[in-house]
């Protein structure tokens, strides 16, 4: 088999010349600093392979063993009451005395039932990271291979010269796989909030059925978490955040801990204001998710939702629509008994047959069987039955024009494949004409949105998140607002500022941690002092020159006290870990390299003018814009001498906000302060160091995405589909700390734009409401998960409760950020203080669960 990147869509040979774009201006910066005598790399421990070995390759190694399946999604039928599975088979005329795996893998509820308790049972699993692999990357000569086999060993590599680990875990190795059955978190905390509310307001008669719809709420949120947070904790959380506002009096006599039940903690609400405890109750999704058609490209498609689905962006109530390969993509990822590697080796088996050939055959010989074959006998009933609807979108030739239609229900599977098949059907490709839907003659997706990006339509969500793998559309135009509307295979100069977010936010995960460790020894005042001379340094970096240079004696002063650990004496003569101080150097370095310190015009900090009372978003996400007043929204405007500076205030003594814009500012503020994207990234079949930036990056390349190639390249274009994911989501975190820092600068401008006054339902969503007769979200969410909980055996339940508590450290320092960030995350939704347009990020998945996936 051949290895070469002439065959490889994801990787192209032009990858280091376009990493090395990214890493030289950084680079000479660095120089810089050393010259200017930002400390001599003499003093510090030398840099020695975790592992004791080098491993060197020039390119990606692609693993092309066995995929190993192993996915018997019924091994967790023993965790239902056998009574209650029985009896519901019995009402459907099964013969219960032979209940096979069919039967339960075929019917609609008992799927989504399996697929919530193997997310609990997978919670229980710990994947343990190999040590760092020291790795030695070289760019190939010619005629060398770039692309070679990978072993089944798993690697964990640190990258970009931070704490930032990309993994690789081949199929034999893997212990999990996300599903788009997972409840989305912040519905499920919107779903305790309204069963405290209703406690709250509820007499002497409705009180028993308040509670329990409270610890039914606060039950959910514990398992599906992991036991990250108890119902205890989330009531009285929630309710000290209600009586900072003067919603609630509470009584507190606990000294600041929270009582042992949640009867106890949900009592100490001792009045309420009931006219003003409200909350934003939603009818329709905030995002939604769109894929475009892209011929054979299938498995990048199928690796960008497979990570969308791990960090818990699109869960059971996120629409995803498709037009030809992304429609397929788009039912095949909803088929909640299938995982990443069963949809994987379906798409295979075809490329294989077509790797050097035109298609043969018509579209029914072609997709029908593969397709029909894979999905249960009910997967129409799923899909009807949804929270987050699947649309399939085609084309209808009309007088001569294509005109758009799409499909949102589905009578039986064969309509639902036939609408797929129309939205497959590219004409001239398949040998056959029209795919007949309502007495329309129907083809390909890609004629479902005259032409607009390529196909991807609006999905039915406020927001819509559009992935095409091919380098057309707009995605081109719009890398410099806050919208983020597009992923796709541009290669763009946001590149080089995705780099620097990673070592920036590296450099604060470890800051964090570190000032957790200070608080747990109660050495509150060393960290000040460590804060202090890191803004010391920083200042006297900035205002230095190179023939003058910065004062030797400071820097040695901050190196020995980055260099010692918390708790422990600062050694003298010895040579010091400066892993700390060297990220410090060259997020330094970044951001003179990039220019974007303080004030920049590459991100909000370079707007001065006025803000007014207008919607930041609709301001600054026209795409018809290239910048706004000079400004390029590129990197985060809370550089690290504005966290340097904010840390200072925060572990000061603390003052209560005197007003609700306070409070909001504050809220607002602290969130700005303490949010890191995911901290690791894994690949699944690529062995590779770096974010691999996708290949597709000329237009050329677009019409041999209809010709799939190797094996090898189906399997790197997974991982290349995770990997523009995780571009994406970058650019996401970039917005929203640019929105954050914008909206505080509102507020401060103007303190009566504050929205700590509950948000309350609109006419327009009652209206929406009424119209489709449906329930708020969070509702049908919470009575999909009560299914699934009630079908358990009470001693399963209480078994998974036991392994999470058992599993769970009691004083790691990590573990006590991680409950910061997720009490920030809550104090967030509770407040209604985030644009729905950024509300996704507070639901992601390392906000919730306390683990590295």
């Amino acid at each position: 088999m051949s290895f070469s990147s002439s065959n490889a869509m994801g990787f192209h040979s032009d990858f280091w010349d376009h990493h090395s774009q990214l890493t030289k201006p950084v680079a000479s910066s660095l120089a810089s600093l050393k010259g200017i005598g930002f400390f001599n790399d003499n003093v510090c421990k030398p840099d020695l392979p975790n592992n004791g070995k080098v491993d060197e390759f020039k390119g990606p190694r692609i693993y092309m063993g066995a995929l190993n399946i192993r996915n018997d999604i019924c091994e967790y039928i023993k965790y239902f009451n056998v009574a209650q599975l029985k009896q519901y088979m019995a009402d459907k005329g099964v013969d219960t005395d032979h209940i096979t795996c069919a039967d339960v893998v075929n019917d609609y509820k008992l799927i989504e039932n399996l697929a919530h308790v193997q997310q609990l049972v997978a919670l229980t699993q710990k994947y343990e990271d190999p040590d760092p692999t020291a790795f030695v990357a070289k760019v190939p000569r010619k005629n060398e291979k770039d692309i070679e086999e990978a072993g089944t060993k798993a690697a964990s590599y640190l990258t970009y010269s931070s704490d930032f680990k990309i993994k690789y875990v081949p199929p034999p190795l893997a212990k999990k796989c996300p599903s788009t059955a997972y409840p989305s978190f912040t519905l499920m905390f919107a779903a305790a909030v309204d069963a405290v509310h209703k406690f709250a307001l509820s007499d002497a008669e409705e009180s028993k059925e308040a509670v329990s719809y409270v610890k039914r709420a606060c039950l959910h949120l514990q398992l599906f978490t992991g036991g990250a947070i108890s119902g205890a904790q989330l009531i009285y959380d929630l309710l000290q955040d209600y009586a900072t506002m003067g919603y609630v009096l509470i009584d507190d006599k606990s000294d600041g801990k929270p009582p042992a039940t949640i009867r106890e903690a949900i009592e100490m609400a001792k009045f309420v204001i009931r006219g003003e405890m409200q909350q934003r109750t939603i009818y329709k999704p905030d995002l939604a998710i769109s894929l475009s058609p892209g011929g054979f490209l299938l498995p990048m498609f199928v690796g960008f939702v497979d990570y969308l689905m791990e960090l818990n962006i699109m869960n059971m109530t996120v629409p995803i629509s498709g037009s030809s390969a992304g429609s397929i993509t788009s039912v095949v990822t909803s088929v909640y008994n299938r995982n990443r590697y069963e949809i994987m080796e379906l798409f295979e088996e075809p490329a294989e047959a077509f790797m050097s050939n035109t298609p043969r055959g018509t579209l029914d010989e072609v997709f029908t069987p593969m397709v029909s074959a894979f999905v249960p006998k009910e997967l129409y009933k799923t899909l009807n039955e949804r929270i987050g609807r699947v649309q399939v979108n085609y084309g209808v030739r009309k007088d001569g024009e294509f005109e758009p239609r799409c499909v949102t229900s589905y009578e039986s599977n064969e309509a639902l494949i036939n609408a797929v098949r129309a939205s497959s059907n590219v004409p001239s490709f398949f040998k056959m004409g029209a795919v007949v839907i309502n007495g329309e003659e129907a083809y390909d997706g890609l004629f479902a949105a005259n032409n607009f990006f390529v196909g991807a339509t609006k999905s039915p969500g406020r927001r819509t998140v559009r992935f095409s793998p091919m380098p057309l559309g707009i995605g081109r135009f719009i890398g410099t607002s806050l919208m983020n509307g597009v992923a796709n295979s541009f290669l763009q100069k946001k590149d080089m500022f995705y780099i620097h977010f990673i070592r920036l936010k590296s450099l604060i995960r470890q800051l964090l941690t570190r000032r957790m460790e200070y608080l747990r020894l109660d050495k509150t005042e060393q960290w000040r002092a460590e804060i202090e001379q890191s803004i010391k340094v920083y200042n006297a970096i900035a205002t230095s020159k190179r023939s003058r240079g910065i004062p030797t004696g400071e820097v040695e002063k901050w190196m020995k006290m980055l260099s010692t650990k918390p708790g422990e004496t600062q050694s003298e003569g010895a040579q010091q870990d400066c892993a700390l101080t060297k990220l410090f150097r060259l997020v330094v370095a970044s951001e003179r390299a990039l220019k974007i310190g303080t004030g920049s015009k590459r991100h909000a900090g370079g707007y001065k003018e006025k803000l007014g009372s207008g919607n930041i978003l609709r301001t600054f996400t026209d795409p018809t814009k290239s910048d706004y007043n000079g400004v390029e929204f590129l990197s985060t405007p809370h550089t690290l001498i504005e966290w340097l500076s904010y840390e200072l205030v925060y572990v000061s003594d603390e003052e209560l906000s005197k007003n609700p814009a306070e409070e909001e500012i504050n809220t607002l503020k602290d969130i700005l302060h303490h949010l890191t994207p995911p901290a690791s990234f894994t690949y699944h079949f690529t062995d590779f160091p770096f974010i691999i930036l996708s290949g597709l990056s000329t237009l050329e390349n677009m019409v041999p995405s209809f010709y799939p190639a190797e094996t090898h390249t189906g399997r790197h274009l997974f991982d290349t589909g995770r990997a523009m994911g995780l571009r994406w989501l970058l650019a996401e975190y970039i917005a929203f700390e640019n929105w954050l820092y914008l909206r505080i600068r509102q507020l401060t401008e103007e303190p009566e734009l504050a929205t700590l006054e509950w948000q309350k339902v609109t006419p327009r969503a009652t209206q929406e409401a009424h119209a489709h007769n449906v329930e708020p979200l969070h509702i049908r969410q919470y009575d999909r998960l009560n299914s699934t909980v009630n079908l358990m055996r009470k001693e399963r339940v209480y078994e998974l409760l036991q392994l999470f508590e058992e599993q769970a450290p009691v004083t790691d320092a990590k573990r006590l950020l991680f409950r910061l960030q997720n009490r920030l995350m809550r104090r967030a939704l509770a407040y209604g203080i985030v644009n729905p347009h950024f509300l996704h990020i507070l639901g992601h998945r390392h906000f919730w669960i306390n683990e590295d996936f």
